[in-house]
């Protein structure tokens, strides 16, 4: 018997800069909404969205992932649209383009020390991208879950 179930998370970015007229030293581009569709009863969903983190100054940055959670603020939690059941998930990090090796859990609102940023092309378009933000929902949190819709808005910063 299959659930339906179909988690969408949102995605959202925003630069840093230190100095008041300084243009930003450290961007992430290239950043898209996951949709993790709808699970089929037996494994974790999972998303990955390679993306560009650029550094005018080195490649070494820091970055901070943050949801707009209401039942259970500071956690990563998904939420129905009624925001009355949620659902635990994780947040990865690698810093390379592809997850596995390097990658890290982030952790609501900590900040974390990566590299691998670009420092010459600010999209990557001149070479590969330069991190990868994953999401996963683990099919045990999923089993008593009642059938819906449910979402999350994570915002990614990253600082220098």
């Amino acid at each position: 018997m299959k659930k339906w179930l179909v988690f969408l998370v949102f995605l959202s970015c925003f630069p840093f800069h230190e100095g008041q007229a300084a243009p930003p030293l450290v961007r992430i581009t290239g950043i898209d909404d996951l949709n993790l569709g709808t699970w089929d009863v037996s494994s974790d969903m999972t998303g990955n969205d390679p993306v560009c983190v650029y550094n005018t100054r080195a490649a070494t940055y820091r970055v901070t992932a943050t949801d707009n959670s209401t039942i259970e603020p500071g956690q990563f939690r998904l939420e129905n649209t009624e925001r009355t059941v949620q659902i635990p998930y994780t947040v990865q990090w690698a810093e390379t383009a592809s997850p596995g090796t390097g990658t890290v859990e982030l952790q609501d609102g900590v900040v974390y020390g990566a590299g691998g940023a670009n420092t010459l092309d600010e999209t990557c378009r001149s070479g590969e991208l330069s991190a990868n933000l994953g999401i996963t929902v683990a099919a045990v949190d999923m089993q008593t879950l009642p059938a819906g819709t449910y979402t999350a808005t994570v915002t990614i910063g990253v600082t220098p």
